[in-house]
Formats: structure tokens, C-alpha cells, sequence
């Protein structure tokens, strides 16, 4: 009968444990960062010819200069993530044709290079908080 009254706090305690291990940290050094990339522009107009639906319609196209920077992000999936991130990041401006086959607007993408490799692309502006993104720039 004492196992019944306690299994309940037994049962708390193994729950809570399991979620204090499903917290995965994923992390890159400042120093993965590496060189500043040199042939940015013609590496995000390459990207940019592979991803958009009608590439040739690319109006505005803008490309900023990378700025050393950093990025932590937090998803959830079967474990919590954080990542964080330390690279380049290049933002990038321009107005291009959707699927239906009329212009978007003014779209923004942030590049985030380590070396001369893109590492990720994001649509948001990364000196906001959204989705559980937080960066900051320059370092």
C-alpha cells in the first residue's frame, strides 16, 4: 500500500528527468566562422537561380556586405535543439516572380556563410527574435 502513495512523486521525478535529457546543444566555434568569403555575390546568384520559381524575372537584386556575426536558434522535433551558429552573414534584397507568375515584392534573405560555403538561408531580418531565432551582428 506505501509503494501506491509514493509511486505518483517516483513517477514526477522520472518525468522531469527525462525532460532535462532532451535538450540537445549543437554549437560552432567563432573560429568555423573562417575567412570572410570573397566570391559571396556570385555564390548567392547562383543560389538564388537554383531556388526561385523564375529566376530570369530577379528585379532590385541588392547583396550587402558580410558582416561577422552570430545566431542561436531553438526548434523542437523529438528533442528541444539550440544551435548556434557563428559565420557571415550577407543580406540579400530583391523582387522576383511567384508561381502564379506575378511579382512578389521586396523580399529579404539572410545568407550565412562559414569560409566561402553557405551554412544557412533565412527569410526573416536576424536582428529580431522569430521562431526562436535570435542573432545579433556584427561581433
Amino acid at each position: 500500500m506505501n509503494f501506491y502513495k509514493k509511486s505518483p512523486a517516483i513517477l514526477m521525478v522520472l518525468m522531469l528527468a527525462g525532460c532535462a535529457n532532451r535538450t540537445q546543444i549543437l554549437t560552432s566555434n567563432p573560429s568555423e566562422a573562417g575567412q570572410a568569403p570573397v566570391n559571396y555575390r556570385k555564390t548567392v546568384q547562383q543560389h538564388l537561380q537554383n531556388t526561385l520559381v523564375d529566376p530570369g524575372s530577379i528585379q532590385g537584386l541588392v547583396i550587402g556586405a558580410p558582416k561577422l556575426s552570430k545566431c542561436e536558434e531553438t526548434y523542437y522535433a523529438d528533442k528541444i535543439y539550440k544551435t548556434m551558429i557563428h559565420g557571415w552573414l550577407v543580406p540579400v534584397q530583391f523582387n522576383a516572380k511567384n508561381t502564379s507568375g506575378g511579382y512578389s515584392g521586396k523580399q529579404n534573405r539572410y545568407y550565412w556563410f562559414q569560409g566561402e560555403k553557405i551554412k544557412r538561408v533565412t527569410a526573416h531580418d536576424p536582428a529580431t527574435e522569430y521562431g526562436g531565432t535570435i542573432c545579433s551582428q556584427p561581433l
